[in-house]
């Protein structure tokens, strides 16, 4: 926390608002991962009065206050960040995440039909999820593959080249010393 409130002073100091962001969004979420709610909440909530940011820049931090709202139970608090973060812009895994918060929150205000219906959503997400991540490590380990491979087959004709030239140059050696062989034994008659 020292470090991070080190950085923020310097982002302050450099107006830097895009980083200033990203620093304040660690502090709540650091406040939010030592069950500190209500500083996670109050600090975020700072954070939004004082800054001029991007919508784009602060999802997380609209979702960390989100989390730190459900956690004290607030949950009308905790649908209004959730809609401003807006997920549905996001990749799968955020969106994994937002379908979960608002399982929980339809869970938690007892409409069991609309947490039904996210934990659908929040499954299908996550199907796709792994899918996708599942294509991805394979494409990545038919390249390595193929790579290895290819490498492999130019280390081999390395190889058969150097292979080939010491041939030809011992063959060569052998040549002109059998040359030279008969050369002598030719001036010896």
């Amino acid at each position: 926390l020292i470090y991070l409130n080190k950085s923020k002073a310097l982002s302050e100091e450099l107006h830097d608002e895009r980083m200033l962001v990203k620093i304040q969004t660690n502090i709540v979420g650091l406040y939010y991962l030592n069950h500190q709610y209500e500083q996670s909440i109050a600090e975020g909530k700072k954070m939004l009065a004082t800054s001029k940011h991007d919508d784009s820049d602060i999802k997380e931090l609209y979702y960390v206050i989100c989390n730190s709202y459900i956690k004290t139970a607030n949950i009308d608090s905790a649908r209004n960040y959730l809609q401003k973060a807006n997920f549905d812009t996001l990749q799968p895994k955020q969106q994994l995440m937002y379908y979960e918060i608002l399982r929980y929150i339809s869970r938690s205000e007892g409409d069991y039909k609309s947490a039904y219906y996210y934990s659908g959503k929040s499954a299908r997400t996550a199907i796709s999820l792994v899918e996708t991540t599942g294509a991805s490590s394979l494409q990545l380990m038919e390249e390595k593959y193929r790579s290895t491979k290819l490498e492999s087959e130019n280390n081999l004709l390395t190889i058969y080249i150097i292979g080939g030239v010491l041939l030809v140059i011992i063959g060569i050696y052998l040549w002109y010393a059998q040359y030279k062989k008969k050369q002598e034994e030719a001036i010896a008659l």
